[in-house]
């Protein structure tokens, strides 16, 4: 299986829908970087303005609410965060599709068995996925940190960090904010790796390449826009992935419980169906 792994990352990296994905991701990132970088810019240049080279309300802006994960109100962020679920599956989500649909599946299942073949292809859809949309974000954090000081943040600043007492994980934010931007890093790895399976899932349902990548994306952003006005409004917590995926309040309040709740279901649907299906079904 190891070896098998190794074939299946080298492809996927050496892929071009990888690289187009992976360069528009990076492409945003700088976006927003630049897009931060003005703004501290402004505000630069308004305290020349009026004589003073000092913010007053310093605690306001850090690095911490100025790198994509802890940005709001940026359009290259809000963009960034709501195309993700693509990011993460255009890479090599379509590859099991691909392969099953010409033979060479066949070819390698033969070689190597079912079971290693299906696993290998899950753990690198799930990798490239991950990695895809994790390494703009690591990017986009060190760019932000050459101009913008990690200042620490100050409760009392909460409404310009849109991180409360009650948000996930409000108390790490407050006390080792690096810590707390780790773990979104972790959250945003491990949903576009298991988004990125929902796509290998697909290709059990669905005779088209695109609408392996599309569809389950066009069903999220229903949901995404749905759940809204159908449960969100009533208890204030956050079920949407694309908004809890990041460092924010975005519209609702995020939960632990509901968050691995909702990852969970990920992997059973994308893990369950796609190993069940692959080790099962005759590829003859």
């Amino acid at each position: 299986m190891r070896n098998t792994l190794k074939i299946e990352l080298k492809k996927a990296i050496h892929n071009k829908y990888f690289l187009i994905t992976f360069a528009i991701a990076i492409f945003i990132a700088l976006w927003s970087s630049v897009h931060t970088f003005q703004y501290m810019n402004r505000i630069q240049q308004y305290l020349l303005l009026i004589g003073n080279n000092k913010n007053p309300n310093h605690s306001a802006d850090s690095l911490y609410n100025n790198w994509m994960g802890g940005q709001f109100g940026s359009f290259p962020t809000d963009l960034y965060y709501f195309i993700l679920p693509l990011i993460a599956a255009f890479p090599y989500g379509w590859s099991y599709f691909q392969e099953r649909k010409n033979g060479y599946s066949k070819n390698v299942i033969c070689r190597c068995g079912r079971k290693n073949y299906v696993l290998s292809k899950y753990i690198c859809t799930f990798i490239i996925g991950g990695i895809t949309v994790l390494l703009p974000l690591i990017m986009n954090y060190i760019i932000v940190a050459c101009f913008v000081p990690a200042r620490m943040p100050d409760p009392c600043c909460n409404i310009h960090y849109a991180v409360f007492g009650d948000c996930m994980w409000s108390n790490l934010f407050y006390t080792n904010p690096l810590l707390y931007d780790v773990c979104y890093m972790i959250l945003t790895f491990v949903f576009g790796g298991l988004w990125a399976t929902i796509s290998m899932m697909a290709s059990y349902f669905l005779k088209n390449k695109f609408a392996v990548l599309l569809v389950p994306y066009i069903l999220l952003i229903i949901f995404h826009y749905g759940i809204h006005s159908l449960f969100e409004w009533r208890i204030y917590l956050e079920a949407s992935p694309i908004n809890y995926v990041r460092g924010v309040m975005v519209d609702n309040i995020s939960k632990e419980w509901l968050v691995f709740l909702e990852l969970f279901i990920l992997f059973i649907f994308g893990f369950g169906i796609s190993c069940y299906r692959g080790i099962k079904d005759d590829v003859y």
